[in-house]
C-alpha cells in the first residue's frame, strides 16, 4: 500500500512522498523543519505538498510540536533516499541540502545523534568508514549507558528500530542495544526492514564494452552479451568502475553509455545478480594508471589573495609584513583602473588580512613539487595566477585557455603525448575556479585528477561575517574588499542566518546592505553538474580539528557568529567536501587551517601519494572528524599597537603548557611562557612591545612540540592610519 501511494499518480500525493523521502533522515519532523526543507531542498514543490504530508498515511502521530512516521513505512523512505544519493545529479543535491537543513537545526542533542547517524549509514558508500563515524557519534550514548542512564536506555529503546538496517553493523549500536535491553528489562527489537514487493518480471539487457565506456540497451546479439535483470519501470543497474558505484536507469529500448575507463566493471541489478565484465585489453592507459608529473601536467591553483600582483617590474601585492600598504596600493590602481596590474606568481610568504582572510603561502608545496622526478618547471608544473579582484568565472574562462595551450605545448613540444592529461591542485577559492572549469568549461574531458584543498564548496560564513560586520581596520581598505566579487561569490548557499525565530534563512533571502545577491548563483551552478567520468579521479583534502562557523544570528544590522562547527576555520567539514558523490577513501582530513593546508608536511605527503598513484589508505584518514584534539588556542586575528593581546588556550590532561610567540617571516622569539591551565578553558593576557604591521605567531608547545598554532598582526593605534 505504501509503494502504491509513494507511486501514485496524483501530483500532490507524489510531492508529499517526495518530501517524505527527503526528511526521513529526521527523528522528529517540526512544522518549521517541513517548511525549511521544501524551501530549501525541494523548491519544485508547492505548499500543498506540506499539507498532503500531514494527513498521509505515512504518518504514526501528529501533534502541533510536529510528527513522526510510520516504523513499517522508514525503511522505503531511507531505501528511496538512498537511491537518489546513488543516483547522483539533481536527486543527490536535494538529498544533501535537505539533509544539511535537517542536522544543522536546533535540537536536543540525542535526536540530532540519531539523525547524523541515520544520514551517514544512508550516504557514506563505504561500511566501514560508516561504522566509524557512527561509532564516533555514539561513543557518549555507550558511556551514558555503561553509567547505568535510565534515561538514555528509554532513548536507545525508542531509536535504534528507526534506524537504518546498516547502522546496525557499528560497534557501539550493538553494545547500545545490549546494555539498554539490559537497563530496560526487555529485548529491543530488530531493526525494521523494508517490505518486500512481488518480484517483477525478468528481461535480458544486452552490454558491451566500447574502449572506455560501458554501453547497456538493444545491439545485435554477436557484438554484445545479455544480463538479465528485473524489469522494473525504468530499468535499473547499479555499475561499479575505477573505485566508483554508480545507479543507472533507461527504459527497455533505449540505450545508455557510461564512461568506466578500461579496467573491471562489475553490474549490479535490483534482484541481487552480479555481472562482472573484465579489463579492456589495451596499451592505452586507463584510471589506475600513475598520475606522474612526467605525463601530465600540474597545475597548481592558489586561493583568494594568493596570487602576487604586479605593475611592470614592480610587486604591488606579495602578501610579506607590509600587508595593509600593500594592500591600500592595489586598491589605488584598481579605483584608477590601471590595466597594467597582472597576477604574476603564487604568494610564497604567509599574509594575513585582519578581519578577514589568512594563508600560509605556497613556498613549501611548490618546492615538493618541482623536485618531483620528470617535473620540468614551468612545462609540465604550471603555477595558474588569478587576478583575485575579479569574478571567478573569468578566472575558470583564463584556466581554460590555460589548460589547452599548456596542454598542446606538452603534448607536442614537451614530454608528454597524446594521452597527457591534466591535474588540478586548487586551493581554497582556486579548487572552485577549478570546478567551474570542469563542470560548466568540459574540463573533465582533460583532466585525471583534481584536488581541492580546503575549498568551500557550499561557502563559508567568514565571508558573509565581513560583508556584514567589516573589521576595525582602514575604513577605505574595508570598503574595498567589500567589494570584490570573489567575496560575495563564496557566501554560504545553505540556511545559516537565523533572523531571531530559530528558524535558518539563506544569506540571499535576508536583507543584508553589502551583500550582492546575484553572485549567489556561482556556487549553486558548480553544485549543479552531473557527476565527474570515471576516468577522472576527485580527492578532496579537508581540514579539521578548528572551531569554524556553521550558523550566525542577525541581531541589529551584525551578525553574531556562531563557531559550532568542525572544519579549517574558515571551512566547515559539509562544506569542504564537493557536491557529488567522492569515493570516501579518497577524502584526506587534515588537522590544520585553511590557510595553512598547503603547506602542511601531512598534505604534502598525500599528494605526493596520490602523484605516484601509491595506495593512499594508510595516509587517509589522519583522525575522524569529530576526534577530540589534545590542545587549541582561540585567538583575535589582530590587536592595537599597545593594547594587551588576549586569547583562551585549551589543553587535555595538562596541568601546564608553554606559550610562544615568534615573527612569522624571520622566525625570531618574541615571548616566551609557562601557562599553568585551570580548567577546560584557560584566558591569558600577554603585553607585547610590537610594532604595527608586524604578522606574529602564538604557539602551544606541549613536551617541546609545536600542537596548535594562530597568527595575529599588530595594527596601528588609529584605523585611518597605516603608519
Amino acid at each position: 500500500m505504501i509503494n502504491a501511494y509513494l507511486d501514485g499518480g496524483d501530483s500532490v500525493t507524489v510531492a508529499a512522498g517526495e518530501l517524505a523521502v527527503a526528511l526521513s533522515p529526521a527523528a522528529f519532523v517540526e512544522p518549521a523543519l517541513i517548511r525549511a526543507v521544501r524551501l530549501e531542498a525541494l523548491p519544485h514543490l508547492s505548499v500543498e505538498a506540506e499539507a498532503d504530508l500531514w494527513v498521509s498515511p505515512l504518518i504514526l502521530d501528529r501533534t502541533p510540536e510536529g510528527l513522526s512516521f510510520l516504523p513499517d513505512v522508514l525503511p522505503l523512505l531511507h531505501q528511496r533516499l538512498r537511491s537518489w544519493l546513488d543516483e547522483g545529479g539533481a536527486r543527490a543535491l536535494r538529498a544533501r541540502r535537505a539533509a544539511a537543513v535537517i542536522l544543522r537545526r536546533d535540537a536536543p542533542e540525542l535526536r540530532l545523534v540519531a539523525e547524523r547517524v541515520t544520514w551517514w549509514a544512508l550516504s557514506i558508500p563505504d561500511e566501514r568508514l560508516a561504522a566509524a563515524r557512527i561509532d564516533d557519534a555514539l561513543a557518549p550514548v555507550v558511556i551514558a549507558l555503561q553509567q547505568a542512564d535510565r534515561g538514555v536506555a528509554r532513548w536507545v529503546r525508542r531509536t535504534l528500530p528507526t534506524l537504518p538496517q546498516s547502522a546496525h553493523a557499528a560497534a557501539t549500536v550493538r553494545e547500545a542495544r545490549v546494555r539498554a535491553s539490559s537497563l530496560t528489562s526487555r529485548p529491543i527489537e530488530s531493526p525494521a526492514t523494508a517490505p518486500s514487493e512481488p518480484d517483477p518480471p525478468r528481461i535480458e539487457v544486452a552490454v558491451r564494452r566500447r574502449g572506455g565506456t560501458l554501453q547497456l540497451g538493444a545491439f545485435p546479439a554477436k557484438t554484445a552479451q545479455g544480463i538479465e535483470m528485473p524489469a522494473t519501470q525504468p530499468l535499473w543497474v547499479e555499475v561499479v568502475a575505477g573505485g566508483r558505484t554508480r545507479v543507472v536507469t533507461f527504459r527497455p529500448g533505449d540505450t545508455r553509455s557510461v564512461d568506466v575507463g578500461r579496467g573491471p566493471v562489475e553490474l549490479r541489478t535490483l534482484s541481487g545478480d552480479v555481472y562482472r565484465l573484465d579489463a579492456v585489453k589495451s596499451s592505452a592507459p586507463g584510471p589506475a594508471d600513475p598520475f606522474i608529473g612526467e605525463k601530465d601536467i600540474v597545475v597548481v591553483i592558489p586561493a583568494l589573495f594568493g596570487s602576487e600582483l604586479s605593475r611592470g617590474d614592480e610587486i604591488i601585492w606579495a602578501g610579506d609584513r607590509d600587508t595593509l600598504r600593500q594592500l591600500r596600493a592595489v586598491r589605488n590602481h584598481t579605483a584608477h583602473s590601471d590595466g597594467r596590474v597582472v597576477p604574476s606568481g603564487l604568494l610564497r610568504s604567509p599574509l594575513l588580512i585582519p578581519g578577514l582572510w589568512s594563508l600560509g603561502g605556497y613556498r613549501r608545496l611548490w618546492t615538493a613539487l618541482a623536485a618531483r622526478a620528470g617535473v620540468q618547471e614551468h612545462r609540465n608544473l604550471v603555477a595558474f595566477t588569478w587576478d583575485w579582484r575579479f569574478d571567478l568565472q573569468v578566472a575558470a574562462q583564463r584556466l581554460l585557455e590555460t589548460v589547452e595551450r599548456r596542454l598542446a605545448e606538452w603534448r607536442d613540444k614537451g614530454g608528454g603525448d597524446r594521452e597527457s592529461r591534466v591535474v588540478l591542485i586548487g586551493h581554497g577559492e582556486g579548487g572552485l575556479i577549478a570546478s567551474h572549469y570542469l563542470g560548466m568549461l568540459g574540463g573533465w574531458d582533460r583532466t585525471r585528477l583534481f584536488v581541492p584543498i580546503g575549498t568551500p564548496f557550499r561557502g563559508t560564513l567568514r565571508a558573509l561575517e565581513f560583508l556584514t560586520n567589516g573589521a576595525s581596520i582602514d575604513p577605505v581598505l574595508v570598503d574595498f574588499l567589500q567589494g570584490l566579487s570573489p567575496l560575495h561569490q563564496v557566501v554560504p548557499i545553505d540556511p545559516v542566518v537565523d533572523l531571531g525565530t530559530g528558524i535558518l534563512a539563506r544569506p540571499s533571502d535576508v536583507d543584508l546592505p553589502r551583500y550582492g545577491v546575484g553572485n549567489s548563483r556561482f556556487l549553486d551552478e558548480i553544485a549543479g553538474p552531473p557527476s565527474p567520468p570515471a576516468s577522472s579521479v576527485v580527492a578532496p583534502i579537508v581540514g579539521i580539528g578548528q572551531a569554524t562557523a556553521a550558523t550566525a544570528q542577525l541581531v541589529s544590522g551584525r551578525l553574531r557568529i556562531r563557531t559550532n562547527a568542525d572544519g579549517d576555520s574558515v571551512v566547515s567539514i559539509a562544506s569542504g567536501q564537493p557536491p557529488y558523490q567522492v569515493d570516501d577513501r579518497r577524502i584526506f582530513f587534515a588537522p590544520g587551517r585553511q590557510g595553512y593546508l598547503p603547506s602542511d608536511p601531512r598534505v604534502i605527503d598525500y599528494l605526493s601519494a596520490l602523484l605516484d598513484a601509491r595506495d593512499v589508505s594508510s595516509l587517509g584518514r589522519t583522525r575522524t572528524p569529530s576526534a577530540p584534539l589534545t590542545a587549541s588556542i582561540a585567538i583575535a586575528d589582530h590587536f592595537r599597537a599597545g593594547e594587551p593581546v588576549t586569547g583562551i588556550l585549551r589543553a587535555e590532561g595538562r596541568s601546564d603548557i608553554m606559550l610562544h610567540v615568534s615573527e612569522v617571516h624571520t622566525d625570531r622569539r618574541v615571548l616566551e611562557r609557562r601557562i599553568v591551565l585551570r580548567n577546560d578553558q584557560t584566558p591569558f593576557t600577554l603585553n607585547l612591545p610590537a610594532a604595527p604591521g608586524l604578522l606574529l605567531r602564538a604557539s602551544v608547545v606541549v613536551d617541546g612540540r609545536p600542537v596548535a598554532d594562530a597568527d595575529f598582526m599588530i595594527v596601528p593605534p588609529d584605523p585611518d592610519s597605516l603608519a
